[in-house]
């Protein structure tokens, strides 16, 4: 590694971390792997640290095929934990995720917070550089949405060039779909995907699917008298969720805050 942490290898300090707060905590420990490049990482170093672990998918339903596809080959020993609801449900039940106010960001809550269980120490591949949100967390954290549970984040401190220095130098997999451009990975029909469009193009299966539960959920009557008012079609609030990211225009809570709760 070229950067280096209190004198050390920034690889050689994430791995004392690892070793110091999983026998601090006396905790069973699980790696919440998505697949992405952060979780390649985490786990290349949890397994040099020699701890006792499980590693868990944690399955959206949204996530690009090829992320898919990659987990199934190159992890084959990841548990996959399947959700009760799909993505797709849930966007029928309560609307398209925002970043703020109602229904707010419940898939990630639903699909991967809460599925992990309490009593272990979940170790994550989360670092601060990559959203404001998450600068405010910390390396070694409770669990905010299931109690006795711990956080741990070995690689927060890491940049996007640590990543893939590490993962050059280890040569460890990565998806195909970071050679072509895309910097982040996660489920395609997200509200804080700043490329949506581009997205849908790419993966336009995945957005037929967000389309069919918008429409299941217009026709099924669990839109009331005041949300049909703005959006009479499905199409109109799918139109005006993915103007939120243009040039000019306000995000969605920012006119519609509660609509959908």
């Amino acid at each position: 590694m070229n950067r280096t942490i209190y004198g050390r290898p920034m690889d050689e300090a994430s791995i004392d971390v690892i070793q110091h707060y999983v026998a601090s905590d006396k905790l069973p420990v699980i790696v919440a792997f998505s697949g992405g490049k952060d979780s390649v990482v985490t786990l290349d170093l949890v397994r040099r640290s020699g701890v006792e672990h499980r590693v868990v998918y944690n399955l959206t339903t949204g996530d690009p095929p090829e992320l898919v596809q990659f987990i199934r080959r190159h992890y084959p020993d990841a548990e996959w934990s399947h959700p009760k609801k799909s993505y797709w449900r849930l966007i029928e039940e309560k609307g398209l995720p925002s970043m703020t106010g109602k229904p707010g960001r419940f898939c990630c809550t639903a699909l991967k917070e809460q599925k992990n269980p309490p009593g272990h120490l979940i170790i994550t591949g989360i670092r601060y550089a990559e959203s404001h949100n998450r600068r405010s967390r910390a390396p070694h954290e409770e669990g905010k949405h299931v109690k006795n549970q711990r956080l741990l984040h070995p690689i927060y401190n890491w940049l996007d060039g640590d990543v893939w220095t590490y993962i050059r130098e280890r040569g460890l997999p990565y998806c195909s779909v970071y050679d072509e451009g895309w910097h982040r990975l996660g489920c395609v029909i997200c509200c804080y995907n700043t490329r949506i469009r581009q997205s849908i193009a790419r993966w336009p299966k995945l957005a037929a699917a967000a389309q069919r539960a918008l429409a299941r959920k217009w026709a099924s009557g669990r839109t009331n008298a005041e949300q049909l008012a703005i959006f009479p079609k499905w199409q109109d609030y799918w139109e005006w969720w993915l103007r939120r990211t243009e040039k000019g225009e306000p995000y969605p809570e920012a006119q519609c805050d509660g609509l959908f709760a």
